[in-house]
């Protein structure tokens, strides 16, 4: 299993914070959340802005509650505080060309695609270049959940495996 190390991963979480757009506040929370939460790409892509319960900082998806951690509630806080739209979804496309006003009757969202781009774009900048895909993120997760002395039953519940079986599999390869 591919993970990052502490120092690899910081440096990728903060890369999108080089500039100061949208589309870069966008990016960081989309890898906060990536990273803290062990949802998928899929998840990660339909969240809605209904989904975030402000007052206790967190998640909700089908009845699953899902923590955040302080810097990723620091950034999604500012993300939405200077988001002027009403799209529903909480990831929608930002460009910097604005053509997304042509769009204006179509509710748009990242799609997975749009998602693993965004990744690209942030792990080539390495020396040597990374790969960093979401699994590697979703394992870099795990992995530190585990080094800290977490057991199957975390793992299971914050990476959100439905069997405990599948859980125990998954924590034996790391």
């Amino acid at each position: 299993i591919n993970i990052l190390n502490d120092k690899q991963l910081i440096e990728f979480l903060n890369k999108p914070l080089k500039e100061k757009y949208l589309i870069n506040l966008r990016n960081k929370v989309l890898l906060e959340l990536l990273y803290s939460t062990g949802l998928k790409v899929k998840q990660i892509s339909e969240l809605k802005i209904n989904n975030i319960d402000y007052i206790k900082n967190e998640i909700i998806i089908n009845k699953k509650i899902i923590p955040l951690t302080p810097t990723s509630w620091h950034y999604l806080e500012k993300y939405l505080k200077n988001r002027k739209d009403n799209n529903p979804y909480l990831f929608i496309s930002l460009d910097k060309a604005n053509k997304s006003k042509i769009r204006i009757n179509k509710i748009n969202h990242l799609s997975i695609r749009s998602i693993e781009r965004i990744l690209e774009k942030y792990s080539k900048n390495f020396i040597p270049v990374l790969k960093i895909t979401p699994e590697i993120l979703r394992n870099t997760f795990a992995y530190n959940i585990k080094k800290n002395g977490g057991e199957v039953k975390i793992i299971k519940n914050m990476l959100h495996f439905k069997t405990e079986v599948g859980a125990k599999k998954y924590f034996e390869k790391l």
